[in-house]
Order: structure tokens, then sequence, then C-alpha cells
């Protein structure tokens, strides 16, 4: 799990899907966005800003960003 707390956002790995939830007006978590994927075997990163989310896939070998 990773928290980026000045913008409120928490990043989640649930099995093959990577969620991102976002703090609303009311101090709760909704679902802002999912990510799914083929496979359970996944490293990630929030750069510092939260900015952009990168995502190696080791499966594929393969290196993905989002950006917000």
């Amino acid at each position: 799990m990773i928290i980026y707390q000045i913008k409120q956002i928490i990043v989640s790995k649930y099995d093959k899907q990577v969620n991102f939830l976002r703090k609303t007006e009311k101090d709760e978590f909704k679902v802002k966005y999912s990510l799914p994927f083929n496979t359970t075997s996944l490293c990630s990163q929030l750069s510092e800003d939260g900015e952009y989310f990168i995502i190696w896939d080791i499966s594929l070998k393969k290196v993905e960003t989002t950006e917000e």
C-alpha cells in the first residue's frame, strides 16, 4: 500500500488489480479508478509529487506509467 497524504491518495494492490482511492470531503475513501493486470507479480512506485505511478510487470518484463 502506498499513501500520499498531500493529494490524499491511497494506492493498493488486490489480487490482479491496482486501486487508486481518494479521500472525500466526508473523510471517506472512494475508489477513483482501478487498473487490471493479468498477473499478481507487480512492483510499483508512486512519484514524490503523486503525479506518476510506475509499474513493473514482472511476467511481461514491461514498465507501465500512469499519470494523474
